[in-house]
């Protein structure tokens, strides 16, 4: 068996021959995985600012289609690390010490690897190319998991809709570029001279003081309103959800802790300037009702205006209530038309995508989420949330519970 041969038997990117394509050309660059090897051969990756650091700043290992290509890099990985030169010497050394240079094409290989590549200049491109190639080989990864989950009828739609947008969330962009600030102040600039808009208008809560404070109201974001229980965020709230609703746009209320008939009832007390207690009392103990003439008119009122309010709200109860924060961000997406705010009470009530021993790391998973959702979206996301135990044992805890501290 000739060398030619030999290496062919070890792997197709090592023939010469014509041979059809067995991958689809999208999903990697023979070419352009070992001009990037070859361009560190050269360079021997002992410079600080030279090819092998700008390169690793692209690429790893697993990034290579071919394997015997992830062997090398992970082999220029090893010499590097050990403060040594790349060369003939040391590179065909490693792989044999990995005991995979065999496997990797031998001499043969190595020496048709580091003629490859006739300059240094194009290294940083080539490593952006494969990274683009392995980028869209784990994207197809996903959608072929996708294809199979979107026909398993037993598995919620919105569960695997959120389980696929973390999933490609979680995909860097290939080659992502970090640019100055130099366009930014660009566009502070013609902010300034009235040349463009400075965003959307934000959302009003209706509340005089509390818009004030926020400059006009809620802008995109993922936003907190934290209390102890029982202080009246629900409350809150709903009055917040009707004004926007009735003035702005949908919402979407998802509540965790009260059932529809609770939110239905601080809505109409807000709406009809009643007693939250007097009207759950009304529908707890109709024979004992006891509304004057004005209440039952604004009451009436009230009702009439909640149904015709765009303010969608699910609780447990309703089928196919969003159980985590991108199951909510799907649900809003399929709103028409979108909502213009989020509203979720509370924190502590929604899943996790992952199971974690630790609370604190759970709570991180929703609030990374929470952030994903609203730049998806480019709306206010409103969350209620408890203040947690370490929080409550402190001085503001204290305070918080209405007592006081040394």
């Amino acid at each position: 068996m000739n060398p030619t041969d030999a290496l062919a038997s070890l792997h197709p990117a090592f023939s010469t021959t014509p041979r059809a394509e067995s991958a689809p050309p999208w999903d990697h660059d023979e070419e352009a995985e070992a001009t990037v090897l070859s361009a560190v051969l050269i360079d021997h990756g002992d410079e600080p600012t030279g090819v092998w650091q700008k390169v690793a700043a692209i690429l790893t290992a697993d990034d290579f289609h071919y394997p015997p290509h992830g062997l090398y890099f992970t082999a220029f990985e090893r010499v590097i690390a050990r403060g040594a030169q790349l060369d003939d010497i040391t590179v065909p050394n490693e792989l044999r010490a990995m005991g995979r240079y065999n496997t990797a094409g031998g001499d043969a290989y190595f020496k048709r690897l580091i003629h490859t590549a006739s300059t240094t200049a194009h290294a940083e491109a080539h490593a952006r190319i494969v990274a683009d190639h392995a980028t869209r080989r784990k994207v197809a990864v996903i959608a072929r998991g996708l294809m199979t989950r979107a026909q398993d009828l037993t598995r919620p739609i919105g569960a695997t809709l959120a389980g696929a947008q973390a999933t490609l969330a979680a995909v860097p962009v290939p080659g992502a570029l970090a640019p100055t600030l130099s366009a930014d102040v660009e566009a502070y600039s013609a902010i300034l001279e009235g040349s463009l808009p400075t965003g959307p208008a934000p959302v009003s809560l209706g509340l005089a003081d509390l818009d004030a404070g926020l400059r006009g109201g809620l802008r995109k974001g993922s936003w907190l309103l934290v209390g102890l229980p029982g202080v009246g965020k629900t409350t809150l709230a709903a009055q917040i959800v009707a004004h926007v609703a009735a003035t702005q746009g949908p919402v979407l209320f998802v509540s965790k802790e009260q059932q529809r008939s609770e939110i239905r009832d601080i809505f109409l007390a807000h709406l009809a300037r009643l007693p939250l207690g007097k009207v759950i009392d009304a529908r707890e103990n109709p024979e004992r009702m006891a509304f004057t003439q004005d209440e039952l008119t604004r009451l009436t009122f009230a009702m009439n205006t909640l149904h015709a309010l765009p303010a969608h709200v699910m609780d447990p109860s309703t089928p196919g209530c969003p159980n985590t924060v991108l199951e909510i961000l799907a649900t809003a997406r399929g709103m028409n038309p979108l909502p213009v705010l989020v509203v979720i009470d509370n924190l502590g009530e929604l899943d996790t995508r992952a199971k974690y021993r630790d609370r604190d790391e759970a709570q991180v998973e929703k609030m990374r989420d929470l952030r994903a959702a609203k730049d998806a979206l480019g709306i206010p996301f409103l969350t209620l949330a408890h203040p947690n135990a370490q929080a409550l044992a402190g001085r503001q805890g204290r305070k918080l519970r209405g007592g006081t501290s040394p």
